[in-house]
């Protein structure tokens, strides 16, 4: 009704629009799929058909059924192909895509469609709507498979000949930058369309001024004004009028031309100059369209170079190739702030420079490095003039992006630079994003490459070059690597232990044990085990293992770390003699007397040990008296008691007499509930007592 509505109540509006579409029930929106008379797709990012309505069904003349599970590209034209798929690349990047393609019905002919996409990154499809478009009979012939291809361009291509009345007209387009060949996208030679496109160098020929930018207009005198083209001769070629093809930037996209065996009078001349400079201006957006499918399906498939810089490298070349600009860079950050640079890969006029590194302060590259984007169109100079590097490039304008690795971070940037401002920025800036894109991929892939491969190196230095016996074995146990180590240990080469199962290492069961516990072990979950590994020689040597289940490449494997404890055990034993004696120090403290002071718990363990180092000990000396003093024994237990009345009987036996003093309350409290006899012990209160009792200067009879 001509009421405009401000920019609030447009938001508004729009918020009350998703709520009444939230609650309006899925029945209404699966009707509206179902009756609508557009075309509708629902394509998964992949760029399968997940499902099509009745209208595009119909469209097509194959039911939803048979769509459904398709991929887009079996029922696209096959020169559209590479466009469906990049335009499906976009969605993911970007709100919405459109763009027109053909579709191939039941009958083999084709259907113009432009669809548009909005993508549901949540659901992983792209929702399209489809707008049939009108196509003359010309366009629909050659559409059909096996017929022309690009055939706007091959229209264009049959206007001119039955306009001009010429037999030979060539549109081409450059097949490299800076531009050396060019690839025919339509050719009508000797009144006919060559069927397949034709690649030729530039040298020596009248395009090679055209695709410097330039129109050439040669009414006769052709071959002789460039005798070192055999094409004109083949042909009969006397007169060229040719035109390029600009962009919007004012590059050379290709060029459009004329060749006749006639001389061409001024009127002629001047008439075919007009007609390819309109022409031109109607193959600009359709050479555009065709580079820019070109370009990102190259570099959203094969690049065709080994993985890492390499293909940077291509992908830079090729990014060269779609926005025609003087220096292309790609950084990597040095620092977290950033003050530094490492320029990997850089582009300048003509092929690639030296990796260098540069300091970010006062640059453009700054600012990508702070807030992810810079866009200077011109005057790139003046807007940064203590940058020293953009004098000598001349650089006069400026466009980069970030790149960041599949985790959001951002490790880098992506950056053009030209000699002449920037048009189109917005074009620019996505062709640039989607590059980063893929840029920044293949640099987080060799970046983790490179720390695997380091990660690698030094986990195999130390596993070679560690102490302890490594082996590693699926979970039936069969050993599929081992380490110096463990060969040094088992006193075998690599060849006799590989393929080998674990049991035939281990002594007795306890291989089969171990591997009984791995097989109810998880991934991760660590293992302690003892082991005694037997040698190819036939020995064996104990072992302490520690084990643990892991996958590689999606297999699970066992690593065990065997320690051989043979020292270890010895030292064990060592020190269990030397505490030994230490706990049955026997004291020889006159002629014939023998002391044994004990201090701390005693056990049975204990109280056996005594038992046997004191009558040894009675033995070797011939002792007469052995003082058994308990003065720092707080309490034992019954059977420990049973002991010491053993101990002092044993000593009689061996014809010595045995005096125990410094019996605590509660150690005399046990002797008497064992209810042993007061004649089977000699009793004093203290150490001193049962010396001089023993030595024969004093002696007490208790009770």
């Amino acid at each position: 009704m001509g009421v405009q509505a401000s920019p609030a109540s447009d938001a508004t509006a729009s918020r009350g629009g998703r709520r009444r579409a939230e609650m309006r029930p899925p029945m209404l929106a699966e009707r509206f799929f179902h009756l609508s008379q557009d075309p509708l797709l629902v394509v998964r990012f992949d760029g399968t058909l997940e499902d099509a309505n009745p209208a595009m069904s119909a469209l097509v003349g194959r039911s939803s059924g048979e769509l459904v599970g398709l991929p887009l590209r079996e029922i696209v034209h096959e020169d559209d192909r590479a466009l469906v798929g990049a335009e499906l690349g976009r969605a993911r990047a970007i709100a919405r895509v459109g763009f027109s393609c053909r579709v191939r019905a039941e009958d083999g002919t084709h259907r113009q469609l432009h669809l548009s996409g909005t993508p549901s990154p949540e659901d992983g499809v792209v929702l399209f709507v489809g707008r049939p478009m009108a196509s003359s009979a010309l366009e629909t012939a050659a559409l059909t498979p096996g017929s022309a291809p690009a055939a706007p361009l091959v229209c264009l291509v049959e206007r001119l000949a039955v306009t001009l009345g010429a037999p030979h007209i060539l549109v081409a387009k450059g097949a490299d930058w800076p531009l050396t060949r060019v690839r025919t996208v339509a050719a009508w030679v000797n009144g006919a369309l060559l069927p397949e496109p034709v690649e030729y160098d530039l040298a020596g020929t009248p395009c090679e001024r055209v695709l410097r930018g330039a129109t050439c207009a040669l009414p006769s005198g052709l071959q002789q004004a460039f005798p070192e083209d055999g094409f004109l001769v083949d042909i009969g070629a006397n007169s060229y009028v040719g035109v390029p093809i600009l962009d919007g930037r004012g590059d050379v996209l290709g060029h459009v031309c004329v060749l006749d065996r006639a001389q061409l009078t001024p009127e002629q001349l001047e008439a075919r100059t007009t007609a390819l400079e309109a022409a031109a201006v109607e193959a600009t957006h359709l050479l555009e369209r065709l580079r820019t499918q070109e370009v990102l399906a190259r570099m959203a498939g094969d690049v065709g170079a080994p993985a890492g810089l390499p293909r940077v490298r291509e992908l830079v070349r090729m990014l060269v190739e779609a926005t025609h600009v003087q220096y292309v860079l790609v950084s990597i950050y040095d620092g977290d702030p950033p003050e530094n640079a490492n320029a990997a890969v850089f582009w300048a006029g003509d092929g690639f420079r030296e990796p260098f590194v540069y300091s970010l302060v006062n640059t453009p590259c700054n600012v990508v490095a702070r807030s992810q984007l810079c866009r200077v169109p011109c005057q790139l100079r003046e807007a940064f003039p203590d940058d020293p590097d953009l004098v000598p490039m001349a650089a006069e304008s400026y466009l980069g992006v970030s790149l960041s690795d599949g985790a959001g971070r951002i490790f880098g940037q992506l950056a053009l630079l030209d000699t002449r401002p920037m048009q189109m920025l917005e074009q620019l800036e996505l062709t640039l994003r989607l590059f980063a894109t893929r840029i920044g991929a293949e640099l987080n892939q060799e970046r983790a490459e490179r720390v695997a491969a380091q990660t690698e190196a030094r986990f195999r230095l130390l596993v070679e070059h560690a102490a302890d016996a490594l082996l590693v074995y699926d979970r039936q146990g069969t050993i599929v690597e081992v380490n110096p180590a463990a060969l040094e240990d088992l006193r075998a080469t690599r060849e006799e232990i590989i393929g080998k199962n674990l049991r035939d290492l281990v002594a007795g069961s306890s291989g089969e044990a171990l591997l009984v516990e791995v097989a109810m072990r998880e991934a991760g979950e660590p293992l302690t085990s003892d082991a005694v590994f037997s040698r190819r020689d036939g020995t064996t040597f104990p072992a302490e293992v520690r084990t643990v289940v892991f996958e590689e490449a999606g297999r699970e494997l066992v690593l065990s770390i065997a320690r051989d404890v043979t020292e270890q055990r010895r030292a064990e034993q060592a020190l269990k003699s030397a505490l030994r004696a230490l706990s049955t120090p026997i004291l020889e403290v006159g002629e014939g007397v023998l002391a044994l002071p004990l201090i701390g718990a005693v056990d049975r363990d204990r109280a056996s040990c005594v038992m046997a180092t004191l009558l040894e000990a009675i033995v070797r000396t011939q002792a007469e008296v052995a003082i058994l003093d308990l003065t720092g024994v707080q309490e034992v237990d019954a059977s420990t008691a049973s002991h010491l009345l053993d101990i002092a009987r044993a000593a009689s036996l061996l014809g010595s007499r045995c005096l125990v003093s410094g019996i605590a309350p509660q150690v005399a409290r046990t002797l008497v509930e064992l209810g042993a006899p007061a004649s089977d012990l000699s009793t004093f209160a203290t150490l001193r007592a049962a010396l001089k009792a023993g030595t024969g200067k004093r002696a007490r009879k208790p009770g």
